[in-house]
């Protein structure tokens, strides 16, 4: 049997990617004084609990996890994940050009 590392939730969890779609997502919110702001942190402090509940869920029945999914489903959970972190740098970008378009039409 040939034994081998699948990064299914390390790099999810404590990777650089996290860190940048983080910054990046916290980054793109629409208000940026008053009760917005307050909103925002309550949201983002929430948000941040529940994902670290499901990360301990998921870390503490690791085994039973990829004993369900077995080899072949890890490797579509592999792939779902790539996709998805596609899919994020693709809006990250796109924000980013619609942002400057705008900049460069209101200076222009």
């Amino acid at each position: 049997m040939s034994i081998a590392f699948f990064p299914l939730t390390m790099p999810l969890t404590a990777g650089p990617g996290t860190i940048t779609v983080a910054i990046a997502l916290g980054a793109a919110r629409a208000e940026r004084s008053g009760i917005g702001v307050l909103v925002a942190i309550a949201a983002f402090f929430l948000a941040t609990l529940a994902v670290a509940a499901i990360v301990l869920l998921c870390y503490r029945n690791a085994d039973r996890l990829a004993q369900l999914v077995g080899q072949e489903g890890a490797r579509v959970v592999t792939s779902l994940s790539a996709f998805l972190l596609l899919c994020v740098g693709v809006q990250i970008i796109t924000a980013g050009a619609i942002d400057l378009a705008r900049l460069a039409i209101a200076q222009g």
